[in-house]
């Protein structure tokens, strides 16, 4: 069971520094928001941390979508730990968008094997090392469509394989550890009102990667990603959510770089990659509203699935997910939010603490 319970979650920081100068309302400032907290998972045993973000906008220009800068860090008694840095930055009066995202850390993870029904087991975990950066450029064509470029590397070493049998037959392609090297293409169509907190508009997404030993890549393979999102307001504050999509895998891929099914973005209520295959199809529906000034709440539901192929999907595998959350508004001028949400799905559940919202 992916089960965070967070049992403390220390004096929420909320915190506006403002260059020399500027007034309160000015639309230029920079904000900074950052909490500590503990959490307790079956996985990890006791977890401590901290996270904080900076949105800004570049040149002090008010005219620009708000920049963001994410820092995420923590550590558990069974000697895990995670950094994540996360930087988005919002160029040439919104023209061009550079985002990229680096981690590293030191991670028990869990493997059932490959495909839609694999069965629970007392044998899944392993340990392992994980380096990773991921990097897009996105240029504006015309209106709310971009396009650009991306790139991808993943340096997974194993640590241990504990007593997880499918990893140590080593028969199982990654199971001894892998590095993954991509450059892709990226196509994007964004008409959102707002990046952080969205009541109007669409944000359609589709990701072609080529891993190649050309780049450094250990195996050879392709992944085609689509997510496409839509969110419709019906007044007071009331928003529906809307998201589906998928991956597809083709060629020789590590067994964790396979899609996954599970996770804090779609799918809540999951281990991540509780389900794995080379194709992943999912869909879910969000309903939101800021019931108090800064504080709010929303309930979700969705379904999806995992297959070998596209004609293998069936009906009767495909796993259902519901749930609810609450919300914190950090930052209410440029709607930046603290999520706490709990989801369930066919026998396991997750509570999930995270900056920004799930889609």
């Amino acid at each position: 069971m992916d089960t965070r319970l967070v049992v403390v979650l220390i004096a929420l920081i909320c915190c506006t520094p403002r260059a020399s100068g500027q007034t309160d309302s000015s639309s230029s400032s920079a904000s900074l928001h950052g909490f500590p907290y503990v959490y307790y998972t079956p996985e990890t045993d006791w977890a401590f941390g901290g996270a904080a973000v900076v949105t800004f906008r570049i040149n002090s220009a008010p005219e620009l979508s708000p920049s963001s800068v994410m820092l995420d860090a923590y550590y558990t008694v069974k000697k895990q730990y995670k950094i994540t840095l996360a930087p988005e930055l919002y160029l040439d009066k919104n023209r061009l968008l550079v985002s990229c995202s680096m981690e590293y850390g030191r991670i028990v993870d869990k493997f059932w094997g490959i495909g839609p029904r694999t069965a629970d087991s007392d044998s899944t975990e392993y340990v392992k090392r994980i380096i990773r950066f991921q990097a897009r450029a996105l240029m504006v064509l015309a209106g709310g469509l971009k396009a650009g470029v991306l790139y991808e590397y993943d340096r997974t070493s194993m640590l241990d394989t504990g007593l997880n049998p499918l990893l140590q037959a080593g028969t199982v392609d990654g199971s001894g550890g892998a590095v993954s090297s991509g450059v892709g293409l990226t196509l994007t169509w964004d008409t959102r009102d707002n990046i952080f907190y969205p009541s109007g508009g669409s944000l359609h997404q589709f990701d072609y990667t080529v891993f190649s030993p050309a780049f450094g890549s250990d195996h050879a393979f392709q992944r085609s990603k689509l997510d496409l999102r839509a969110y419709y307001p019906l007044g007071g504050g009331h928003i529906i959510g809307v998201q589906g999509g998928g991956m597809a895998i083709s060629g020789t891929a590590p067994f964790y770089m396979l899609a996954p099914l599970g996770g804090d973005m779609i799918m809540r209520g999951y281990f991540t990659g509780r389900f794995r295959d080379r194709i992943l199809l999912a869909a879910q529906v969000e309903y939101r509203n800021m019931f108090f000034s800064r504080f709010g709440g929303v309930v979700f539901a969705g379904a999806g699935d995992v297959a070998s192929s596209f004609s293998s999907f069936q009906l009767k595998d495909v796993k259902p997910t519901y749930g609810a959350g609450l919300r914190f508004m950090m930052d209410p001028k440029e709607k930046l939010t603290l999520r706490v949400d709990f989801g369930v799905g066919r026998g396991q559940s997750g509570i999930y603490l995270a900056i920004k919202e799930a889609f």
